[in-house]
């Protein structure tokens, strides 16, 4: 077990993300709040993506420039995980930017008012330039929120770095393995706490877009393993989405309580 050096460990994992990799790193540069390190596990990128993390870092006692291979999104994070010395853990994707300079230092002020193992706050995403807002209220780290498919996306919350030296992340799952974490966490107990504030800005295409339906087969995996008895709730949530009329009456629910 890692001892704590810093308040926060931000993680970036990427590969071929060239493009995209700078502004990540510099909306964390310009952070107004310090005590952090950075570790970018790069899964050794084709393109240019190495080279333009050093074009923007040099490596540090606080940053970590790790370029291996790696078996894929999750596996990247455990392995970033491995070497993380901060009290709490955040991920940001290449390509998403904190929302704004002070996103660190009221986490961290909330942190010291609240000691919570998992503080996590609302997003923004970017569809083609349009800006749209996702809010995470109390109920989104209940389990009849997973119910309906949907969890707390990873770039808008921060966890205890503890909580994953009990748990890492469970590969098996291609694309909803911080579904499965989240879960895990749900109905071991562990304490949520809602920030009223955007985190982060994320770009609308990924990993587990590209692969719908693998994300619905892990996501009904998910809701198997841990909410046995109201598995049938789920089912008919995706009955409901699958279905043309139904789904203009989801997408109401989603607005008028989750979208900003």
């Amino acid at each position: 077990m890692n001892e704590n050096k810093y308040k926060f460990t931000i993680i970036t994992v990427c590969y071929n993300a060239e493009e995209t990799i700078g502004r990540t790193i510099q909306s964390l540069m310009m952070q107004t709040y310090k005590n952090y390190e950075y570790i970018i596990k790069d899964g050794c990128s084709t393109d240019g993506t190495v080279r333009a993390v050093y074009s923007c870092l040099n490596e540090s006692d606080s940053i970590h420039i790790i370029s291996a291979a790696d078996a894929g999104i999750y596996d990247a994070m455990n392995q970033a995980l491995n070497t993380a010395r901060g009290e709490y853990v955040y991920f940001l994707n290449a390509g998403d930017v904190f929302y704004d300079p002070e996103v660190l230092e009221h986490i961290a002020q909330v942190i010291t008012q609240n000691e919570n193992d998992i503080v996590y706050g609302d997003i923004v995403w970017s569809d083609n330039g349009r800006l749209n807002g996702r809010k995470y209220s109390g109920i989104c780290a209940r389990k009849i929120y997973a119910l309906s498919g949907d969890c707390i996306c990873h770039q808008a919350m921060f966890a205890k770095r503890i909580l994953f030296d009990k748990k890492a992340f469970d590969t098996s799952f291609r694309v909803c393995a911080d579904k499965e974490w989240q879960l895990y966490q749900i109905c071991a107990g562990t304490s949520f706490y809602h920030a009223d504030r955007i985190i982060a800005e994320v770009l609308v295409s990924g990993f587990s877009t590209e692969h719908l339906r693998e994300f619905e087969t892990e996501t009904s995996r998910c809701v198997h393993e841990y909410c046995p008895k109201e598995e049938w709730i789920y089912k008919i949530v995706v009955f409901m989405k699958n279905n043309k009329l139904l789904l203009g009456f989801c997408r109401t629910i989603e607005k008028a309580f989750f979208m900003k």
